[in-house]
């Protein structure tokens, strides 16, 4: 059995390296988001190549690179970088902390539903959208530390289909608990 603080021996050669180049266009993508709205293009492509780099671009980077050097590497690799997220960013958090995690999350939504529905809005920040842009996404990527790994866990979970929520609530805390947890509340077809 490993310990978690041993970095396993990495087999290198040609494709190992190949699979870095990706491993670190992998962790790096989103940080290129600022540098597209420089470019001469339409706005339309802006926004896509952006969503690209978001959304799309960085798992496929981590599958060409899991592909090229293998997944044991790849897991070595990234052993680092989730050792230093644990670090800073615990799983559970307190109640000031998550507060601000929130807000530093919602901020930048809310100012997007405002910039995008108010003309005197965006003149406001014409000269300064990179600036702008860099300090939202600073925030909301910022808001994932401050919110913990539970967060991190609950946004992970809107993925996956079949998750499922269980609030942690003790029979003793609900009014009539011992009505609400022998009714059911579906029958055998599935209906009310």
């Amino acid at each position: 059995m490993k310990a978690d603080n041993v970095t396993p021996r990495l087999r290198t050669g040609p494709r190992f390296y190949a699979g870095v180049v990706f491993f670190v266009l992998f962790l790096t993508g989103p940080l290129f988001i600022p540098l597209v709205y420089l470019l001469p293009i339409p706005l339309g492509w802006k926004a896509g190549i952006s969503a690209g780099l978001a959304i799309g671009l960085p798992e496929v980077f981590a599958v060409i690179a899991i592909a090229l050097m293998g997944r044991e590497n790849f897991e070595a690799l990234l052993q680092p970088f989730k050792r230093l997220l644990d670090r800073i960013s615990p799983p559970r958090v307190g109640r000031r902390r998550y507060a601000i995690g929130l807000a530093m999350l919602l901020l930048p939504v809310a100012e997007a539903a405002v910039f995008l529905h108010s003309d005197d809005w965006r003149e406001l920040f014409a000269d300064h959208y990179l600036v702008r842009a860099i300090v939202w996404n600073v925030l909301i990527l910022g808001s994932f530390i401050v919110l913990g790994g539970d967060f991190r866990t609950k946004i992970r979970a809107l993925f996956i289909r079949q998750a499922r929520v269980q609030f942690p609530v003790s029979a003793s805390e609900l009014p009539h608990a011992d009505e609400c947890f022998h009714q059911p509340r579906y029958t055998a077809h599935g209906q009310w």
